[in-house]
């Protein structure tokens, strides 16, 4: 059954000033809403339509996460997020899907009841917001708002609307000042430059089975407060 909280009470605190600027007023969830109090929440973000390579990188990284019991965060829209997702829950790791859509419209979808039983299914649309292009930065923003921390898997670097998307979320969280981290094969790639363009603004790179810098972000005394 959905469920309707303020999203201060969802958070079970008071927003900052930088965070209730863009911030939803309501968050309407069904599953376990108390896996936004869990201790280390981090967002995993990538591509629809991702490489073999960046799908490897997100499964191995999910499956990380889920090891060390950090609950996950992202959409669930198909590719990355949804591999991120289903490999956690397979694990029996927490994670947290935000959508774009109201969640009538995503629980009809296996993996939108899936997590609504095993996880937490959150939204900021009310019943009957059908898929629309103009609801991903609404979604991106709540999404950067609940995670503690964000990793960048895989974006475009074509100016198309899906590399717009994935980058929207990370310079939001930014925004916000969460930490935010950009994988090392990804940043050694000198076709794209969006990588780059996000260390410059304060983005972290990530080096290949090493978590230590994530978690230290996570353990770090200046996010104490979003727990």
């Amino acid at each position: 059954m959905t469920d309707l909280r303020s999203i201060e009470a969802a958070l079970g605190r008071r927003l900052t000033a930088v965070e209730a600027k863009h911030a939803s007023t309501r968050l309407y969830g069904v599953g376990r809403w108390e896996l936004l109090a869990s201790p280390r929440r981090v967002a995993v973000v990538g591509k629809r339509d991702p490489s073999i390579a960046g799908l490897s990188r997100s499964l191995q990284l999910a499956t990380a996460l889920a090891q060390l019991g950090i609950t996950t965060v992202s959409s669930i829209d198909a590719g990355i997020d949804a591999a991120v997702h289903e490999r956690v829950m397979s694990l029996g790791g927490a994670t947290i899907a935000v959508c774009a859509t109201s969640l009538d419209i995503v629980q009809t979808s296996v993996l939108g009841q899936r997590v609504a039983s095993d996880g937490l299914l959150v939204s900021s649309f009310p019943e009957g917001t059908k898929p629309n292009s103009a609801n991903a930065p609404r979604r991106n923003r709540t999404m950067a708002l609940l995670a503690q921390a964000s990793v960048i898997v895989e974006a475009a670097d074509d100016g198309s609307r899906r590399g717009s998307i994935v980058l929207h979320h990370a310079w939001e969280a930014l925004r916000l000042g969460r930490p935010v981290f950009v994988l090392a094969d990804v940043v050694s790639d000198r076709t794209i430059r969006w990588p780059m363009e996000l260390i410059a603004n304060g983005a972290k790179v990530l080096q290949p089975g090493e978590l230590g810098p994530l978690t230290w972000a996570l353990a770090s005394p200046d996010l104490a407060w979003t727990a």
